[in-house]
């Protein structure tokens, strides 16, 4: 999704701002938490905690941005398996597994041999709620574990639905809407908030929808809908300075697809009965959930895509529908402004806006659902919070035994350089990227570029680009513990501005530590995305149990021989098996894909990093450009981050 801001302002780099400034004692968590007995909500509602080094930001605002929000207590957290949907059925990691996997079938079967929703089914979605759509029946996308979920927690729903999607479209994004349609016409309250600017040649599939939902938005008096709105005058954008002031130019000459100032919501959460219908003492009795998810709902971007989420059940669901609160009081600013509601839309909205206002201000008790501990990660609508970085980076610093990460961009300077200082004191790293496209495989070459450049420190002071192994030697780039996604080819090629070619991405924004502490959500580990232009929100969970699931997912995809490559191969430094050569060649050739196009031949795949030698030209160019930002961020990055007695970064308490 970030392949064009990618490919125009890879330089950009956001800063470090973590440092462990002095102990504090463990924090509470579920284990030490009553969760027998409801909450106090409002102690949930404030930053507690910071890890910014002090003077390390020019404002004390910017500083105060990057505060920690509190591990919320007593909540159930299921985690989404779609181990299905990406292997196939089984143990097996053979091509015959794969080729009956859900993701398989969705490319083979579905949208690759036909335009399964075009415009005129819009029209149909909001209606006759009893049936299903008529165009979705046998849709593999339907059977899909995220699908599946999202469509149990529309059904389940008894009070209150708010979504904020950055995609939505396609024959699945109707069925979403035609169950949230279902919902709203049984009396739930429905507001959904979508990024209406950045299309990403996705237009086909999300306007003709958007424009039906916004129709029956104005005739249904429990259904609103809205484009999402965070362009507050403050707002940093994740663009270079200045450029961001070039954006009516950019997109007039660029025809761009995405906002061109470097600004958008990049959201992606359901909250199901979050907002209690008549008084704050309804939660004794209400079972608030939410979807927090890397999955934009829509076919052609997502539907095949390996993404991940969390089901949270409990306060934590609560505590973020209150971080939404500016994000809702912000479009429906701009739909005021722009004459896109009606009087029963104002209605709900100022019953809405009130309930969340007295919230607030009412001490209020909920009932816990678990013993599971989360802590929201988020850069807001309103820009009071951005605090990726100063969440991110003290977990990775404080490692102790493992840290898996896999995302769609993770070029990020302090990343690597905390990777690497992680490495150097025994952790054990992995790292899986996508490469979806040459110019996503540029930002995310840089990674592995970065970490044999960045210095670490040594035990006397001194510094060194030198990483050795166990046994001794020293690690070259090609030696690094990274893999590379191996998506489906040949792709489908539309050759239209609104219509997106047909790949599949690995599109997970998840880091796993010490089998214990798992991050998933929409925030990607570029530093576009830690500059703060995007509205994101993850959540870190402190569950064991389901570090282990996720952990068991990544670790089957690590071994994969036919959905991951090694670094040292990818770049050329060691050559593919001559049975995955085999098999990504029959693949083509089974499509009659163009062997002139890059997208259909095996070795841009499989040894796609070929075009970014060590001595590229782009690469040099990027090198020199993070330099002075490399001299800024590497004393202010410890060697080791001490813990509490719960594995978790000791900071400072506010």
């Amino acid at each position: 999704m970030r392949s064009l801001y990618l490919g125009l302002f890879i330089s950009l780099l956001g800063p470090l701002s973590c440092k462990t400034v002095r102990p504090i004692p463990a924090e509470l968590s579920s284990l030490q938490t009553n969760c027998q007995e409801p909450i106090a909500l409002q102690a949930y509602l404030k930053p507690d905690s910071s890890c910014t080094a002090d003077g390390f930001y020019v404002s004390p605002e910017d500083a105060r941005k990057r505060d920690l929000s509190p591990w919320i207590p007593c909540n159930d957290v299921e985690w989404v398996d779609d181990t299905q949907d990406l292997f196939g059925p089984g143990a097996g990691n053979d091509p015959d597994t794969l080729e009956l996997s859900t993701y398989r079938r969705i490319f083979r079967d579905w949208l690759g041999t036909a335009d399964r929703f075009t415009a005129d089914k819009a029209s149909k979605v909001f209606q006759n709620f009893a049936q299903p759509l008529p165009f979705n029946q046998d849709n593999p996308i339907l059977e899909s574990a995220m699908a599946r979920a999202v469509k149990d927690l529309i059904r389940d729903a008894q009070h209150n639905i708010v979504m904020d999607i950055f995609l939505l479209g396609g024959s699945w994004g109707a069925d979403i809407l035609h169950d949230l349609g279902a919902a709203a016409d049984r009396g739930v309250e429905v507001v959904i908030l979508h990024d209406n600017i950045s299309k990403f040649s996705l237009g086909h599939e999300m306007d003709p929808l958007w424009q039906a939902a916004q129709q029956y938005s104005l005739k249904h008096p429990k259904f609103v809908v809205m484009d999402a709105h965070i362009k507050t005058p403050q707002r940093a954008s994740s663009l270079p300075q200045g450029v961001d002031k070039l954006g009516g130019v950019l997109s007039s000459l660029m025809d761009m697809t995405a906002a061109p100032d470097g600004r958008g919501d990049h959201s992606k959460i359901l909250i199901v009965d979050g907002l209690y219908p008549k008084s704050p003492d309804d939660y004794l009795n209400l079972k608030p959930r939410a979807l927090v998810t890397s999955r934009n709902f829509v076919d052609t971007a997502a539907s095949l895509n390996h993404d991940e989420g969390v089901i949270i059940r409990g306060p934590a669901a609560v505590v973020m529908l209150l971080h939404y609160q500016s994000d809702i009081f912000w479009a429906w600013d701009q739909a005021k402004k722009a004459k896109r509601l009606n009087a029963d839309d104002e209605t709900l909205l100022q019953s809405i806006h009130g309930r969340l206002e007295n919230l607030r201000r009412t001490p209020t008790l909920v009932k816990g659902q678990g013993w599971v501990s989360v802590q929201p990660v988020q850069v807001s609508a309103n820009d009071e919070i951005r605090n990726l970085d100063t969440s991110i980076m003290p977990r990775i610093m404080a490692a102790e035994s493992s840290i898996d990460i896999y995302d769609r961009v993770a070029f990020n300077w302090p990343l690597a350089m905390a990777l690497k200082e992680a490495m150097a004191r025994g952790v054990k790293v992995r790292v899986i990227l996508d490469q979806q496209n040459s110019t996503s495989a540029l930002g995310n070459a840089t990674l592995p570029y970065m970490m044999v450049e960045a210095p670490r420190r040594l035990v006397d002071g001194r510094e060194t680009k030198q990483l050795l192994g166990e046994s001794g030697q020293v690690i070259q780039e090609a030696d690094l513990p990274i893999k590379w996604f191996l998506p489906f080819r040949p792709v489908k090629v539309f050759g239209s501005k609104d219509r997106s070619d047909l790949a599949q991405e690995l599109h997970a924004k998840t880091i796993i530590i010490d089998g214990r502490l798992a991050l998933f959500g929409s925030a990607n580990l570029d530093s576009l995305s830690w500059a703060g232009g995007f509205r994101e929100y993850s959540v870190w969970v402190d569950d064991p149990a389901l570090a282990s699931e996720s952990a068991r997912l990544f670790d089957r995809l690590w071994h994969h021989p036919f959905l991951t490559i090694s670094h040292k191969v990818w770049m050329g430094a060691e050559a593919p098996s001559a049975e995955v050569v085999q098999y990504m060649k029959g693949r083509s050739d089974a499509a009659s894909c163009d062997p002139k196009s890059e997208l259909c031949r095996p070795e841009m795949i499989l040894q796609g990093g070929t075009i970014f030698p060590e001595k590229n030209p782009q690469r040099d160019a990027i090198k020199n450009v993070l330099a002075a930002e490399a001299d800024r961020v590497r004393l202010l990055i410890p060697a080791k981050v001490l813990q509490d007695d719960r594995g978790r970064p000791q900071c400072r308490k506010l």
